[in-house]
């Protein structure tokens, strides 16, 4: 049983990476929109991570440290289903100079991202969506989050440095657990509040919560009070008496894994043949309206994925995508519905726009700027904003030119 230990001014945790002057303790995702990266130490030559602006960070279940976005021509062979890379829109630091903070594109898939920092040498980095995401308050009616931050999990003992003076913390991870009664209990010298799904408990020095898991994940939250004592231990455990396992403890924002259904067999007179040349008018036709978001060979938008690579695809796949829209989204389109704080509601994919302010381009292409302090929250969804029922729109003859076009140069 191990505990976990808060100690002010100090800091340990994983993903540990050295440089010349550089040293990486720490790599996460503080939000959908951002990542960071924590330093031992004050960075003083902080002008060189400005050409981290405009490149990418890469993400898939085989990425690795070290790995780096690789510029692809259009037409070459798609990577895989779940590889796919965001966009750095912005940076800055903590005014500590301890925290590099990224303004990223959306973090669109629960999986593993890397990219390099511009030292010299480069200094890899790698981080994931697993882990405890952290916020610091000081109480009240209406309290206000005054130091946000992670940790790799609730298990291990880890050292985080929080503002001085009494305060809360609240600790938060998104729980993978069997299908049955899940218990967990928190002992810390004070007050405590947990909940677990829909169960929730306070107590002072003990606190156990038991509920039914009707998923196989469950909002853990839990709430300690601090009289800013330089050390708090803090234990979680489980119903067994054991500490949480770090790889069933997710961050709750992070997005669902996408669905997945059996590809059903397509009949061959419904792929079979077509005309290229008038395949290539459908994809431009006001019917079919493929140009306005998907671009080939250089010509359409740029709402959709470019469609080049598709002569690497065989005319089943083409035609199910067609036809289900949602069946394969492609990672870096995840369509996202933006919830507005004067009410509006915006749907669509998401682009990073600086440090503040996100864009959503709509299925007209339309793009809608929006600051990023007046979102009420931001959600993936697992339905594509491509509509379906584009064979009933123009015909089967007409899908059959659509594909030969698609799937040949």
């Amino acid at each position: 049983m191990r505990s976990i230990l808060l100690m002010f001014g100090m800091l340990m945790v994983s993903n540990v990476a050295y440089s010349a002057d550089v040293r990486v303790v720490a790599a996460w995702a503080a939000g959908p929109l951002e990542a960071r990266v924590q330093f031992a130490d004050p960075i003083a030559d902080r002008a060189i991570f400005k050409k981290l602006v405009g490149t990418r960070i890469v993400f898939g279940d085989d990425v690795k440290a070290g790995d780096v976005y690789v510029e692809r021509k259009a037409d070459d062979p798609p990577l895989g289903e779940n590889r796919g890379s965001l966009r750095i829109a912005a940076v800055k630091f903590s005014d500590d100079g301890k925290t590099l903070i990224l303004a990223t594109d959306p973090h669109s898939r629960d999986t593993k991202y890397a990219f390099k920092l511009p030292t010299e040498p480069p200094v890899n980095v790698s981080y994931s969506l697993r882990g405890v995401e952290l916020t610091w308050d000081r109480g009240g009616e209406n309290p206000k989050v005054e130091w946000s931050g992670w940790m790799d999990s609730m298990s291990p003992s880890t050292g985080i440095k929080l503002p001085t003076g009494a305060g809360r913390l609240t600790m938060k991870t998104l729980l993978t657990v069997p299908k049955r009664k899940v218990g967990i209990t928190v002992e810390t010298p004070g007050a405590v509040e947990v909940s677990l799904g829909n169960e929730s408990a306070k107590g002072e020095k003990k606190v156990t919560v038991s509920a039914d898991a009707e998923f196989d994940q469950m909002d853990l939250v839990i709430t300690v009070a601090l009289d800013g004592k330089p050390d708090v231990p803090i234990t979680v455990r489980d119903a067994n008496g054991k500490s949480l396992d770090p790889a069933k403890q997710t961050l709750a924002w992070a997005p669902p894994l996408p669905p997945t259904s059996p590809a059903v067999p397509v009949a061959p007179e419904l792929i079979a043949g077509g005309d290229r040349a008038k395949g290539e008018m459908v994809f431009k036709s006001e019917a079919a309206k493929c140009v306005n978001c998907h671009k080939v060979r250089g010509v359409g938008g740029e709402v959709g994925p470019d469609l080049s690579n598709l002569v690497h695809r065989d005319r089943a796949w083409v035609y199910r995508n067609l036809t289900e829209p949602s069946a394969t989204i492609h990672p870096d389109y995840v369509p996202y519905t933006v919830l507005i704080k004067d009410g509006r509601v915006l749907s669509g994919i998401v682009r990073a726009e600086g440090a503040d302010k996100i864009k959503v381009l709509d299925t007209e292409a339309k793009a809608t700027v929006v600051e990023k302090s007046d979102i009420e929250e931001l959600k993936p969804s697992t339905t594509s904003i491509m509509p379906v029922g584009l064979t009933g729109a123009i015909g089967e003859a007409s899908v059959r030119d659509l594909i030969a076009f698609l799937t040949t140069k």
